[in-house]
C-alpha cells in the first residue's frame, strides 16, 4: 500500500519536471562488477549502457526511470535481480549501488540540480514499480 501511494504521489512530479535521458552502466564499482552506477552520460550508448531518463524531484533528489520496454530482461535481472513483471508489489526490493557515484556536471546543469549536490552515496534505495516503468529515488549529496 505504501509503494501504491508513493507511485501515486510522484505522478505528477514526474510530469511536471525536469527531465532528461540519460545512459547509464550499471555494473558497479568502475564498470568491472558489482552492483550500481558505474558510468552515467547523455551523449551516447555504448553496449554496456542502458537507456533511462532522469527526473529532477526537488533541489537534492532525483528520480532515475527505468522503462520496461526499453530495457531488455537480461538488463532489467541485472538490474534488480529479476525481471521487472517477476517482482511483485509487496517485495521490498532495492537498487544497490555499492559505491559512491558522482554525476556529471552536464547532466546536472540539464536537471537544474546544484552543481554541489553530485554524489549519489553507496547504499541501497528502494524501487517503486508501475505497470510499464521502475523508479529509483537518489538523495543528492555533497561530497
Amino acid at each position: 500500500m505504501k509503494k501504491i501511494l508513493i507511485s501515486l504521489m510522484l505522478l505528477p512530479i514526474l510530469a511536471l519536471s525536469q527531465s532528461q535521458k540519460v545512459y547509464v552502466d550499471s555494473r558497479g564499482r568502475d564498470c568491472v562488477g558489482g552492483l550500481g552506477l558505474c558510468s552515467a552520460g547523455t551523449t551516447s550508448k555504448t553496449a554496456n549502457m542502458i537507456e533511462t531518463t532522469f527526473t529532477k524531484i526537488s533541489d537534492n533528489s532525483i528520480a532515475m526511470v527505468l522503462e520496461s520496454s526499453v530495457i531488455s530482461e537480461t538488463d532489467q535481472k541485472r538490474i534488480a535481480g529479476k525481471a521487472f513483471s517477476e517482482i511483485k508489489n509487496k517485495e521490498n526490493q532495492y537498487f544497490l549501488q555499492d559505491s559512491d557515484f558522482i554525476l556529471g556536471e552536464d547532466l546536472l546543469k540539464q536537471l537544474n540540480v546544484n552543481p554541489n549536490l553530485h554524489l549519489i552515496k553507496q547504499g541501497k534505495y528502494p524501487f517503486t514499480f508501475e505497470e510499464n516503468r521502475c523508479l529509483v529515488i537518489f538523495t543528492l549529496n555533497k561530497k
